[in-house]
Protein backbone atom coordinates (compact mmCIF):
# COMPACT_ATOMS: atom_id res chain seq x y z
CA UNK A 1 0.00 0.00 0.00
CA UNK A 2 1.57 3.57 -1.08
CA UNK A 3 2.46 5.70 2.01
CA UNK A 4 0.27 8.83 1.70
CA UNK A 5 2.67 12.10 2.54
CA UNK A 6 1.27 14.73 5.04
CA UNK A 7 2.56 17.96 4.13
CA UNK A 8 1.39 21.70 5.25
CA UNK A 9 -0.49 23.20 2.58
CA UNK A 10 -0.58 27.14 2.15
CA UNK A 11 -3.00 28.77 0.22
CA UNK A 12 -3.93 32.08 -0.36
CA UNK A 13 -7.87 33.21 -1.25
CA UNK A 14 -8.99 36.06 -2.72
CA UNK A 15 -12.38 37.77 -1.72
CA UNK A 16 -13.69 41.08 -3.64
CA UNK A 17 -11.91 43.45 -0.45
CA UNK A 18 -9.27 45.03 -2.20
CA UNK A 19 -8.08 46.53 0.48
CA UNK A 20 -6.04 42.90 1.40
CA UNK A 21 -4.22 40.74 -0.50
CA UNK A 22 -6.68 37.61 0.62
CA UNK A 23 -7.05 35.36 3.19
CA UNK A 24 -4.22 32.92 4.31
CA UNK A 25 -4.28 29.35 5.10
CA UNK A 26 -2.63 26.51 6.14
CA UNK A 27 -4.54 22.87 5.61
CA UNK A 28 -2.89 19.43 6.22
CA UNK A 29 -2.60 17.76 2.41
CA UNK A 30 -2.81 14.22 1.66
CA UNK A 31 -0.43 13.18 -1.07
CA UNK A 32 -0.20 17.31 -2.46
CA UNK A 33 -4.02 17.63 -2.45
CA UNK A 34 -6.77 19.41 -0.05
CA UNK A 35 -10.51 18.75 -0.54
CA UNK A 36 -12.23 22.14 -1.73
CA UNK A 37 -14.60 21.57 1.42
CA UNK A 38 -12.08 21.89 3.90
CA UNK A 39 -10.58 24.99 2.33
CA UNK A 40 -13.59 26.86 2.29
CA UNK A 41 -14.07 25.87 6.04
CA UNK A 42 -10.21 27.12 6.81
CA UNK A 43 -10.90 30.10 5.46
CA UNK A 44 -14.72 30.70 6.92
CA UNK A 45 -12.83 29.90 10.38
CA UNK A 46 -10.07 32.92 9.25
CA UNK A 47 -12.61 35.12 8.93
CA UNK A 48 -14.93 34.41 11.51
CA UNK A 49 -18.00 33.45 9.07
CA UNK A 50 -20.41 31.63 11.17
CA UNK A 51 -20.52 27.81 10.01
CA UNK A 52 -24.17 28.23 8.99
CA UNK A 53 -23.30 31.13 6.65
CA UNK A 54 -20.72 28.73 4.63
CA UNK A 55 -23.16 27.11 2.11
CA UNK A 56 -23.89 30.21 0.56
CA UNK A 57 -20.11 30.92 -0.47
CA UNK A 58 -17.87 28.99 -2.27
CA UNK A 59 -14.10 28.25 -3.68
CA UNK A 60 -13.50 29.12 -7.13
CA UNK A 61 -10.93 29.38 -9.26
CA UNK A 62 -10.46 32.47 -10.80
CA UNK A 63 -11.83 36.26 -8.98
CA UNK A 64 -13.44 38.31 -12.37
CA UNK A 65 -14.25 35.77 -14.59
CA UNK A 66 -14.17 32.34 -12.39
CA UNK A 67 -13.39 29.23 -14.98
CA UNK A 68 -14.76 26.82 -12.07
CA UNK A 69 -16.93 26.34 -8.76
CA UNK A 70 -15.42 24.13 -6.87
CA UNK A 71 -18.00 21.30 -5.40
CA UNK A 72 -18.27 20.16 -1.73
CA UNK A 73 -15.79 16.99 -2.75
CA UNK A 74 -13.66 18.29 -5.12
CA UNK A 75 -9.83 18.14 -4.86
CA UNK A 76 -7.24 21.26 -4.79
CA UNK A 77 -3.84 20.84 -5.68
CA UNK A 78 -1.00 21.94 -4.15
CA UNK A 79 0.03 24.19 -7.25
CA UNK A 80 -3.50 25.99 -7.84
CA UNK A 81 -3.42 29.51 -8.34
CA UNK A 82 -5.94 32.16 -8.23
CA UNK A 83 -8.56 30.83 -5.77
CA UNK A 84 -11.15 33.23 -4.61
CA UNK A 85 -14.22 33.14 -2.18
CA UNK A 86 -17.18 33.94 -3.90
CA UNK A 87 -21.01 34.31 -3.02
CA UNK A 88 -23.25 31.49 -4.14
CA UNK A 89 -26.90 32.54 -2.57
CA UNK A 90 -29.39 33.81 -5.33
CA UNK A 91 -32.49 33.53 -3.30
CA UNK A 92 -33.10 37.04 -1.72
CA UNK A 93 -35.24 35.77 1.47
CA UNK A 94 -32.10 33.74 2.21
CA UNK A 95 -29.67 36.64 1.60
CA UNK A 96 -31.86 38.57 3.57
CA UNK A 97 -31.92 36.80 6.20
CA UNK A 98 -28.08 35.73 6.28
CA UNK A 99 -26.85 39.26 6.74
CA UNK A 100 -29.36 39.77 9.70
CA UNK A 101 -27.00 37.02 11.43
CA UNK A 102 -23.70 36.99 10.24
CA UNK A 103 -21.74 40.54 10.12
CA UNK A 104 -18.78 38.51 8.49
CA UNK A 105 -21.08 37.42 5.34
CA UNK A 106 -22.47 40.78 5.20
CA UNK A 107 -19.30 42.43 4.74
CA UNK A 108 -18.39 39.74 1.97
CA UNK A 109 -21.77 40.27 0.18
CA UNK A 110 -21.16 44.18 0.52
CA UNK A 111 -17.55 43.74 -1.50
CA UNK A 112 -18.98 41.65 -4.00
CA UNK A 113 -22.12 44.07 -4.73
CA UNK A 114 -19.84 47.00 -4.93
CA UNK A 115 -17.58 45.71 -7.18
CA UNK A 116 -20.90 44.22 -9.31
CA UNK A 117 -21.33 48.72 -9.25
CA UNK A 118 -17.87 49.52 -10.38
CA UNK A 119 -17.63 46.75 -13.28
CA UNK A 120 -21.19 47.43 -14.10
CA UNK A 121 -22.81 44.02 -14.06
CA UNK A 122 -25.58 46.82 -11.81
CA UNK A 123 -26.37 49.63 -13.34
CA UNK A 124 -28.07 52.02 -11.35
CA UNK A 125 -30.29 55.33 -11.90
CA UNK A 126 -28.56 58.38 -10.76
CA UNK A 127 -30.80 58.66 -8.56
CA UNK A 128 -29.67 55.53 -6.67
CA UNK A 129 -26.80 56.04 -7.19
CA UNK A 130 -26.41 59.12 -4.61
CA UNK A 131 -27.71 56.62 -2.24
CA UNK A 132 -25.42 53.84 -3.01
CA UNK A 133 -22.70 56.73 -2.21
CA UNK A 134 -24.15 57.80 1.37
CA UNK A 135 -24.23 54.00 2.13
CA UNK A 136 -20.30 54.40 1.32
CA UNK A 137 -19.28 57.26 4.23
CA UNK A 138 -16.51 56.06 6.08
CA UNK A 139 -17.91 57.69 9.01
CA UNK A 140 -20.97 55.63 9.08
CA UNK A 141 -20.82 52.96 6.87
CA UNK A 142 -24.35 50.94 6.49
CA UNK A 143 -23.12 47.95 4.46
CA UNK A 144 -26.03 46.03 5.05
CA UNK A 145 -28.37 49.11 3.67
CA UNK A 146 -25.90 48.81 0.56
CA UNK A 147 -26.81 45.56 0.01
CA UNK A 148 -30.98 46.13 -0.20
CA UNK A 149 -30.50 48.83 -2.70
CA UNK A 150 -28.17 46.43 -4.36
CA UNK A 151 -31.02 43.88 -4.07
CA UNK A 152 -33.17 46.00 -5.66
CA UNK A 153 -31.18 46.53 -9.10
CA UNK A 154 -31.81 44.58 -12.17
CA UNK A 155 -29.64 41.29 -12.53
CA UNK A 156 -28.62 41.12 -9.12
CA UNK A 157 -29.28 37.78 -7.80
CA UNK A 158 -28.01 36.13 -11.15
CA UNK A 159 -24.05 35.17 -12.63
CA UNK A 160 -22.99 36.66 -15.98
CA UNK A 161 -20.66 34.86 -18.25
CA UNK A 162 -19.31 37.84 -20.70
CA UNK A 163 -17.72 37.39 -23.88
CA UNK A 164 -19.20 33.88 -25.18
CA UNK A 165 -18.67 32.77 -28.69
CA UNK A 166 -21.39 31.43 -30.80
CA UNK A 167 -20.28 28.50 -32.82
CA UNK A 168 -21.52 26.66 -35.70
CA UNK A 169 -24.76 25.08 -34.91
CA UNK A 170 -26.74 21.92 -37.03
CA UNK A 171 -28.46 23.41 -40.00
CA UNK A 172 -31.46 21.80 -39.74
CA UNK A 173 -31.98 24.31 -36.12
CA UNK A 174 -32.94 27.48 -35.99
CA UNK A 175 -30.19 29.62 -34.77
CA UNK A 176 -30.92 32.38 -32.27
CA UNK A 177 -27.76 34.35 -32.81
CA UNK A 178 -25.55 34.41 -36.10
CA UNK A 179 -21.96 32.96 -36.48
CA UNK A 180 -19.77 34.37 -35.49
CA UNK A 181 -20.58 36.61 -33.17
CA UNK A 182 -20.19 37.24 -29.09
CA UNK A 183 -23.08 37.61 -26.58
CA UNK A 184 -22.86 37.59 -22.37
CA UNK A 185 -24.85 34.97 -21.12
CA UNK A 186 -27.02 35.75 -17.18
CA UNK A 187 -28.00 32.99 -15.50
CA UNK A 188 -30.71 33.62 -13.00
CA UNK A 189 -33.38 31.28 -11.40
CA UNK A 190 -35.60 32.16 -13.93
CA UNK A 191 -34.08 31.66 -16.98
CA UNK A 192 -31.30 32.61 -19.38
CA UNK A 193 -30.90 35.83 -20.70
CA UNK A 194 -28.33 35.78 -23.90
CA UNK A 195 -27.10 39.61 -24.40
CA UNK A 196 -26.02 41.05 -27.96
CA UNK A 197 -26.81 43.25 -30.53
CA UNK A 198 -30.54 41.55 -30.54
CA UNK A 199 -31.10 40.21 -26.99
CA UNK A 200 -32.80 36.90 -26.32
CA UNK A 201 -34.84 35.50 -22.69
CA UNK A 202 -35.77 32.40 -22.59
CA UNK A 203 -37.69 30.61 -19.20
CA UNK A 204 -35.88 27.25 -17.80
CA UNK A 205 -39.08 25.91 -19.01
CA UNK A 206 -38.06 26.60 -22.84
CA UNK A 207 -35.45 24.82 -22.27
CA UNK A 208 -35.41 21.40 -23.88
CA UNK A 209 -31.98 20.22 -23.42
CA UNK A 210 -28.01 20.91 -23.16
CA UNK A 211 -25.05 19.41 -24.35
CA UNK A 212 -21.88 19.91 -22.97
CA UNK A 213 -18.73 18.91 -23.77
CA UNK A 214 -16.23 20.17 -21.37
CA UNK A 215 -13.02 19.33 -23.63
CA UNK A 216 -14.30 21.80 -26.19
CA UNK A 217 -15.10 24.21 -23.67
CA UNK A 218 -18.80 24.30 -25.37
CA UNK A 219 -22.63 23.82 -24.85
CA UNK A 220 -25.36 23.77 -26.89
CA UNK A 221 -28.42 25.12 -25.62
CA UNK A 222 -32.12 23.89 -27.11
CA UNK A 223 -35.09 25.64 -26.84
CA UNK A 224 -39.06 25.73 -28.02
CA UNK A 225 -41.11 27.74 -26.81
CA UNK A 226 -45.09 26.88 -26.83
CA UNK A 227 -46.30 27.07 -30.68
CA UNK A 228 -42.58 27.78 -32.37
CA UNK A 229 -39.86 25.45 -33.42
CA UNK A 230 -37.04 24.49 -32.34
CA UNK A 231 -34.07 27.49 -31.76
CA UNK A 232 -30.18 26.96 -30.52
CA UNK A 233 -27.69 28.71 -28.69
CA UNK A 234 -24.31 27.21 -29.23
CA UNK A 235 -21.31 28.65 -27.28
CA UNK A 236 -17.57 28.95 -26.50
CA UNK A 237 -16.41 29.85 -23.43
CA UNK A 238 -13.39 29.63 -20.87
CA UNK A 239 -15.73 29.70 -17.88
CA UNK A 240 -17.97 26.81 -18.54
CA UNK A 241 -17.33 24.50 -15.84
CA UNK A 242 -18.29 27.76 -13.69
CA UNK A 243 -21.41 28.41 -15.79
CA UNK A 244 -22.96 24.62 -15.51
CA UNK A 245 -22.42 25.31 -12.04
CA UNK A 246 -24.40 27.94 -11.98
CA UNK A 247 -27.14 26.92 -13.99
CA UNK A 248 -27.85 23.75 -11.45
CA UNK A 249 -28.09 26.27 -9.01
CA UNK A 250 -30.40 27.73 -10.30
CA UNK A 251 -32.83 24.67 -11.28
CA UNK A 252 -32.20 24.14 -7.90
CA UNK A 253 -34.36 27.19 -7.00
CA UNK A 254 -36.59 26.72 -9.72
CA UNK A 255 -37.76 23.16 -7.72
CA UNK A 256 -37.88 25.05 -4.36
CA UNK A 257 -40.08 28.18 -5.82
CA UNK A 258 -41.81 25.82 -8.17
CA UNK A 259 -44.71 24.04 -5.53
CA UNK A 260 -46.44 22.43 -8.32
CA UNK A 261 -43.11 20.46 -9.62
CA UNK A 262 -42.26 16.94 -8.32
CA UNK A 263 -39.81 16.40 -10.99
CA UNK A 264 -35.98 15.63 -10.84
CA UNK A 265 -33.46 14.82 -13.23
CA UNK A 266 -33.02 11.02 -13.39
CA UNK A 267 -30.45 8.75 -14.61
CA UNK A 268 -31.93 7.96 -18.48
CA UNK A 269 -32.00 12.19 -18.48
CA UNK A 270 -28.05 12.21 -18.69
CA UNK A 271 -26.42 10.44 -21.76
CA UNK A 272 -22.50 10.52 -22.55
CA UNK A 273 -22.36 10.65 -26.06
CA UNK A 274 -18.93 9.05 -28.53
CA UNK A 275 -17.64 12.71 -28.23
CA UNK A 276 -17.55 12.32 -24.78
CA UNK A 277 -20.20 15.32 -24.63
CA UNK A 278 -22.94 15.02 -22.20
CA UNK A 279 -26.48 15.78 -23.04
CA UNK A 280 -29.11 16.38 -20.14
CA UNK A 281 -32.71 16.50 -20.93
CA UNK A 282 -34.34 18.98 -19.25
CA UNK A 283 -37.10 17.89 -16.62
CA UNK A 284 -38.46 20.77 -16.24
CA UNK A 285 -39.07 21.91 -19.92
CA UNK A 286 -43.03 23.16 -19.61
CA UNK A 287 -43.33 25.54 -22.37
CA UNK A 288 -47.33 26.65 -21.16
CA UNK A 289 -45.15 27.40 -17.68
CA UNK A 290 -43.00 29.65 -19.42
CA UNK A 291 -45.45 33.10 -19.18
CA UNK A 292 -45.31 32.45 -15.38
CA UNK A 293 -41.68 33.54 -15.48
CA UNK A 294 -40.96 35.51 -18.47
CA UNK A 295 -41.73 38.77 -17.62
CA UNK A 296 -38.82 38.60 -14.43
CA UNK A 297 -36.01 38.14 -17.03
Amino acid sequence: MAMELQNMLKLTIKTFDTSTPGVKVTLTSQNGTVLSCDVLRKVGDVLGLKKESLCHFVICQGLEAPIRCFKKGDIILDDQQDLSLQKWCFDLKEERNLIQKDPVATNLIFFQAHHDILTGKLKPTKEQEERLRDCLDPDFPADGQYIKLCQNLPGYSSIQISGCNIIESLPTVLAVFPYPSTVDVVLSRFGLNFISDNSSKFTWYDLMMWCVNHQRQTIVFTFKRHNSQVMSVPLFTKQLQFMTAAMMEMLRLLQTYDSDSDTAFHAEMIVTQEDGSVEWTNCFYDPCKSALYADQL
